[in-house]
């Protein structure tokens, strides 16, 4: 939450806010502004594209609703996990999940929830 204090200078209460929020601020009032710069491809010579905050937004709501699809609505939070690479497409999944309710694994964990399902099943 931002605001201005008496004086007129900005305040922010830097340590309440949830990163989901932070981010749809950044879209919302600096839309424009470069959160990440991705390689075009493997070969870095062919240089980098910009993610801007818009962007970077808009694909976090897209996999929310997806998560939404896929998991409905309940009171206790739904955990998946996920293998693969820890780029963008990781902190979009992240985000999205925080913004659901949900929470993701990986790295170590992963595994323990694919062996938990198989047992389940």
């Amino acid at each position: 939450m931002s605001g201005q204090d008496s004086e007129g200078h900005l305040k922010t209460e830097y340590g309440r806010r949830l990163v989901p929020v932070i981010i749809d601020e950044a879209a919302r009032d600096t839309p424009d502004r470069t959160y990440a710069a991705i390689p075009r491809s493997s070969d870095l010579s062919e240089g980098f594209q910009d993610i801007t905050y818009k962007r970077f937004a808009n694909a976090i709501n897209r996999v929310s609703f997806w998560l939404d699809s896929q998991f409905g609505k309940s009171d206790a939070p739904e955990t998946f996990a996920y293998a693969g690479p820890k780029d963008l497409r990781y902190t979009i999944l992240t985000v999205a999940a925080i913004k659901t309710g949900c929470e993701v694994r990986s790295g170590r964990w992963s595994h323990v929830l694919v062996e938990g399902y198989a047992a389940d099943a």
